[in-house]
């Protein structure tokens, strides 16, 4: 039963056609067990609503793709559908029914995604993700999805290509080079009711990056994928903001803007962070420390947000994007919150980020000064986790904070 030969719109009647066959097997005629139907067919999933909806509500509430006012809102409301849970059947194991999983979130344009198939769990991303155009089109997208692998290598992960074609309501593909299997095609159904997702979007960037196992002693650079198999990766170079036309050179400096763009790129990302300061005076608080920037290109800005154990909240570069240098000191302004008394303070700050990943710095202020080091999380470039104007509105919400105590 190839999936070519297979549309979604025709889902249902394969259903009809596995249970048929689910009865003949049993010698039961045209009669499968209830066991069998609840497995075969994708089972209606009840939610309750009363405060159930509010913290997936607000995935995409910030999301600037999804809320374009050029996109009129019934296209809107299509694309936001695609954020959903999807009963999934493997057609190499059409027996087992609809017992396994896919998890789609949106974040800007792009799509996470994990997969359950029981006997391979991983990573996926769709980027782009679709437009109202590929949906109608029932047109086939590429992603790449990635899992741990299983050779005793302490530093290698598997990476893989796919495809997969979205009408909103239900989903079809294939991925390739499965285990024991290579190509495994597929083809599910959202789950009945609101098109939700169970986790937030930077959750699976954390997956993402916890699947790269290297070693904290390993000073060797982040390893990316190989070219071949990361065309279509997050990491594709994005088209140039406009406040970074103006760095444009003439050709004889083409390196150079080629490595700005670069550097940028890698900036806006998850950092994680040791200090010393924090393991000597307050060693119960001094594991998964981290910091995120963001390169906002809209309002020429270089966000960031911070956990240090001790204090949590978000900085704001006093550079502007076009004028960051690798290795540079680069300073910021910072506010946040004592996690024991939930007092707000604030002070300045410097870092350095260079271009092997690495950054260094200190916070000021913060009970004297407080110095980290650390290095970028393995993750696709642009990608901080939160869009440009969640850091805005935390930034603002700080401010306020600070203005009625002040």
């Amino acid at each position: 039963m190839a999936f070519k030969s297979l549309d979604l719109a025709g889902c249902q009647r394969e259903s009809q056609k596995l249970l048929l066959q689910a009865g003949a097997r049993r010698g039961s005629g045209n009669a499968p067990s209830q066991i069998e139907r609840r497995r075969l067919v994708p089972r209606t999933a009840t939610y309750l609503l009363n405060g159930f909806l509010d913290p997936f509500r607000s995935c995409n509430k910030n999301n600037e793709y999804l809320n374009n006012p050029d996109i009129p809102e019934a296209d809107r409301i299509i694309l936001r559908k695609v954020q959903a849970t999807y009963e999934v059947l493997l057609i190499p194991f059409s027996s087992q029914g609809y017992d396994h999983r896919i998890e789609l979130v949106w974040h800007c344009d792009r799509l996470w995604g994990t997969f359950d198939f029981g006997y391979c769990k991983g990573v996926m991303l769709i980027e782009p993700g679709p437009t109202v155009e590929d949906l109608y089109g029932f047109k086939t997208l590429p992603f790449i999805w990635i899992k741990p692998c299983r050779h005793g290598l302490p530093n290698a992960l598997d990476w893989n290509t796919g495809e997969i074609r979205l009408d909103g309501n239900m989903i079809g593909g294939h991925f390739n080079n499965t285990p024991g299997l290579g190509r495994c095609e597929f083809i599910g159904q959202r789950l009945h009711g609101p098109p939700l997702s169970t986790r937030s979007s930077h959750s699976f960037i954390d997956e993402w990056d916890d699947l790269d196992i290297s070693s904290d002693e390993d000073d060797e650079a982040v390893r990316l994928p190989p070219r071949s198999k990361s065309s279509e990766l997050a990491s594709s170079e994005p088209e140039p903001p406009e406040w970074l036309a103006s760095l444009e050179p003439q050709s004889s400096l083409d390196r150079t803007a080629k490595d700005k763009r670069e550097f940028l790129a890698m900036v806006t990302g998850i950092f994680n962070i040791t200090s010393r300061a924090i393991e000597h005076n307050w060693s119960t608080k001094a594991k998964k420390l981290s910091i995120r920037f963001h390169v906002d290109r809209e309002k020429i800005a270089v966000w960031g947000k911070f956990s240090l154990g001790i204090c949590n909240g978000f900085l704001l570069m006093k550079n502007s994007p076009d004028s960051l240098k690798q290795g540079v000191p680069l300073k910021f302004r910072w506010r946040g919150r004592e996690t024991d008394t939930g007092d707000s303070i604030s002070g300045t700050g410097e870092v350095s980020i260079k271009k092997d990943r690495t950054i260094q710095g200190v916070f000021h202020d913060m009970y004297g000064n407080v110095d980290f080091s650390g290095k970028r999380k393995f993750m696709p470039n642009n990608e901080s986790g939160y869009e440009a104007s969640y850091y805005r509105s935390q930034w603002k919400e700080y401010e306020r904070v600070e203005r009625q105590l002040g």
